[in-house]
C-alpha cells in the first residue's frame, strides 16, 4: 500500500490519517450471522459474492447490502436432506468465499423451498424467491463491478497485492450505484492518481481519483471505467487508510 500510497500528496495523506476511524463493517457482518448451529452460520461472514444462474444467464452481485438480502431470503428452519433434490431447479444460488471459491449451493425446485448444500451436507430451506431475485435486479453497484479484482498497479507500474487492494476498495462505498455523471463540476487539474484493478492479467476496472476541491477534503470524486462505460462516485481516502500507512 506505502508504494501507491506516495503518489497522494503528503498533505491529503496526513488528513486522512488523522481523520481514519476503524471500519466496524466486519464486525457488523459476522454479528448478523445466525446461531453457530445453523449450516448457514458463517455464511454471513465468509460469503463476498453470489452467482444466480437462471434462464440460462448467470448474475453475480457483490455489493455487501445485495449478498445480505440474498441470504436474509434464505432464513428459517433447516431441515437435513439425503442429498441432492431430483427434479429440476428453476434457479440455483452459488455463494462464493474469498477468491471466488465456491462455500455453498442452492437450488430451487418448488417456490418457497430450496435445497441448500453447506460443505458436503444437504438442507431444506425457505426461501424467499421475491427477495432473492430483487437483489440481482437493477444497476450495478461498485461491489458488482470490482469484484473478481486480484490486484492493483498504476501507470508506471506500481502495485499492490489482493490484501492491499481490499484496503484500497474501502475507499468506496461498494453498495453505491455509480452514477453516468459526475456529481458536481470537475476540478480544473488532472487526476491526482489513476489505477487499474486487475483479474489475474485482464483489466477490469480503470480508476481515476479527481484532486480534492481543498487540501483537508479526504473525499473526492472518482471515475470507474470498467466495461467500456465510465461512471461516477465518491471515494474516501480517509477510509483506505483507517489502519495507518
Amino acid at each position: 500500500m506505502r508504494s501507491l500510497a506516495r503518489l497522494l500528496p503528503l498533505s491529503l495523506l496526513l488528513v486522512a490519517a488523522a481523520c481514519a476511524a476503524p471500519d466496524a463493517s466486519d464486525d457488523q457482518s459476522a454479528a448478523s450471522a445466525q446461531t453457530a448451529g445453523d449450516p448457514r452460520a458463517a455464511l454471513a461472514k465468509d460469503a463476498k459474492a453470489v452467482t444466480l444462474s437462471k434462464d440460462r444467464k448467470d448474475t453475480t452481485v457483490a455489493a455487501p447490502k445485495k449478498i445480505a438480502s440474498v441470504l436474509k431470503a434464505l432464513e428459517g428452519a433447516a431441515e437435513p436432506a439425503s442429498g441432492a433434490p431430483r427434479c429440476p431447479s428453476r434457479f440455483t444460488l452459488e455463494i462464493l468465499g474469498e477468491g471466488g471459491t465456491s462455500i455453498a449451493e442452492l437450488r430451487s425446485c418448488a417456490v418457497g423451498q430450496g435445497a441448500l448444500k453447506v460443505g458436503t451436507d444437504w438442507y431444506l430451506v425457505p426461501v424467499a424467491e421475491g427477495a432473492v431475485l430483487a437483489a440481482f435486479d437493477g444497476e450495478q453497484a461498485i461491489g458488482d463491478l470490482l469484484w473478481g479484482a486480484t490486484s492493483m498497479k498504476t501507470p508506471d507500474g506500481d502495485g499492490a497485492g489482493a490484501q492491499d487492494l481490499e484496503l484500497w476498495k474501502k475507499g468506496f462505498d461498494l453498495d453505491a450505484v455509480p452514477t453516468e455523471t459526475p456529481s458536481e463540476p470537475l476540478p480544473r487539474c488532472p487526476p491526482m492518481m489513476t489505477f487499474d484493478f486487475l483479474k489475474g492479467t485482464e483489466k477490469l476496472a480503470s480508476i481515476a481519483l479527481q484532486c480534492p476541491k481543498n487540501e483537508n477534503d479526504t473525499k473526492t470524486l472518482a471515475s470507474i471505467t470498467a466495461g467500456g462505460k465510465t461512471r461516477w462516485s465518491t471515494f474516501d481516502i480517509a477510509r483506505v487508510f483507517s489502519g495507518g500507512f
